[in-house]
């Protein structure tokens, strides 16, 4: 497992936390994550034989939040 702290631009309420949240229970690998409102970050914990940071961060390029490994 590995974790990575992503900087989530773009994240100014509870329904955008939400969003967030949503998006990565969606993708396959993603073990576990904490995400921060306050901080504008997720704390994600991930398979990297499933899936890699990169890919965590290009699930967010259609969505109205800037995403990138602090």
């Amino acid at each position: 497992m590995e974790t990575v702290i992503f900087q989530v631009d773009g994240m100014s309420c509870q329904h955008c936390k939400k969003s967030v949240e949503n998006k990565l229970e969606a993708l396959a690998g993603v073990e576990d994550f904490e995400v921060s409102l306050e901080a504008a970050e997720a704390k994600v914990k991930f398979d990297e034989l499933k899936l890699t940071a990169q890919q965590i961060e290009d699930a967010f390029k259609d969505s109205n939040y800037q995403v990138q490994i602090k």
